[in-house]
């Protein structure tokens, strides 16, 4: 086998031990409804509100997605902070939306500080947003959640919400591998080993 092939079969597995010690994220993919409570918001109309309050009472996990690994389960509940937007369709949260969770695992926390905002529905909002989610067991990825709420029968209606959550990968700070001195040995190794064979087959 040629010195070429054996540098890229050890490049090969050098890349993938590294993409699987970085492997850390977890996918987070469940719903949220309220038990009592009174939602509102600020402003005259819900499509043209400036800030929403999720009235209290428990914020319950409703559904939970494929492959989900929140630790959730459908039942449990999680704290949640209101939201203030203002007039504008998107930009950064006048405070930081807070949702957290504590399961056996350890406590998760999404701090979601970004928001577009849909305000063509009458009576009616959406809302995407967007953060991180750390935890105490080691995870920091990106975090993002949608909102939705409506109000049939306009101002003095009830209002009705609900919250999806999801997350992709940020990459954290990994430690490299205990193995990766000797991958890069190894790959010196071959260097070295292909160039003097290179050199022999020259001269003869």
């Amino acid at each position: 086998m040629a010195w070429t092939k054996r540098l890229t079969m050890v490049a090969t597995g050098l890349a993938a031990m590294l993409l699987a010690s970085s492997a850390q994220a977890v996918t987070i993919n469940f719903g949220v409804i309220p038990i009592g409570g009174t939602p509102s918001y600020t402003g005259a109309t819900l499509d043209q509100s400036t800030s929403f309050n999720f009235g209290g009472g428990a914020y319950t996990v409703n559904q939970i997605g494929v492959g989900d690994q929140s630790t959730l389960a459908a039942g449990n509940t999680l704290s949640l902070t209101n939201l203030t937007y203002g007039a504008v369709n998107f930009g950064t949260l006048a405070t930081a939306m807070i949702k957290s969770w504590t399961t056996a695992v350890g406590t998760f926390t999404e701090t979601l500080t970004n928001f577009l905002i849909n305000r063509t529905t009458p009576d009616a909002i959406t809302l995407v947003l967007s953060g991180t989610l750390t935890s105490t067991t080691g995870i920091n990825q990106n975090a993002f959640a949608i909102v939705n709420a409506n109000q049939v029968g306009g101002p003095g209606s009830a209002v009705n919400w609900s919250l999806t959550n999801t997350s992709s990968l940020v990459p954290p700070a990994v430690p490299l591998p205990a193995g990766l001195p000797l991958f890069v040995t190894g790959l010196g190794a071959l260097g070295l080993l292909g160039w003097v064979r290179k050199r022999k087959a020259h001269a003869a």
